[in-house]
Formats: C-alpha cells, structure tokens, sequence
C-alpha cells in the first residue's frame, strides 16, 4: 500500500488503521504532489491512498496511473477525512459513504463489483 500526500492527521489515521490490521502494510508513502507512477512500480503496492482532489486521478495523471498493473486500486479520501471514493483502472466509481476505520479497511479489501456500492 502506497500513501500519497496526505494532510498530516489524516495520513496518520490512515496509517494506524492498516497498522492494526494483520493482512495489511505501508510499504511506502510519498509527501509531495508529483508523479507516483514510479512510486507505485518500486515500492509493488497495489492500493494507493491518496487525497481526492490529487493531480492523479485526473487528467494526464490519470492516464499514467492506467498504464499500471490491472489489479491497483486508488483510494481517494475527502480533506476531510469523512468520505471516501474507491478506484479501479477501468472506469468505475463507488461511493463509499461516511469513513470510518472499520469502513476503511472494508473499501481496501473490497472487489471493484457492481452492488459494492453506489457507483457513480
């Protein structure tokens, strides 16, 4: 799992709930907002955790992180940390309602399947 340029608590909220799950791990975080395709290539994760207003999951951003590997997910979570967006590499959006670290740790798990949530 790839945590990409995060509000401080946020980060550490999103930090400390993979922490406490067993089949979870950061292997990397990246702090700034640049190009991550290479972070995610490095570092094998297949979850990014990103905020939902990154450069990445629009525009030319976007096209890179599709040039990855099939089976990565982006996690978009709102600035303020109450909402969240799960992504796929093909074009599906799911809404994930109201965040909890429970609810985050599920949306990471999750298959990108119609009826796992309100696709948008």
């Amino acid at each position: 799992m790839l945590i990409v340029d995060m509000p401080g608590m946020l980060r550490e909220i999103v930090r400390d709930t993979v922490a406490g799950e067993r089949d979870m791990e950061v292997a990397a975080e990246v702090p700034v907002k640049a190009p991550i395709s290479d972070a995610v290539a490095e570092s094998g994760a297949d979850v990014v955790i990103l905020s939902e207003d990154h450069p990445a999951l629009t525009g030319r951003g976007s096209t890179v992180l599709r040039s990855q590997q099939a089976s990565l997910k982006l996690l978009a979570v709102g600035a303020d940390g109450r909402e969240g967006f799960l992504y796929a590499l093909r074009p599906v959006r799911i809404a994930l309602g109201e965040l909890s670290p429970a609810r985050l740790a599920a949306a990471i798990r999750s298959e990108l399947t119609p009826g796992n949530g309100t696709e948008t």
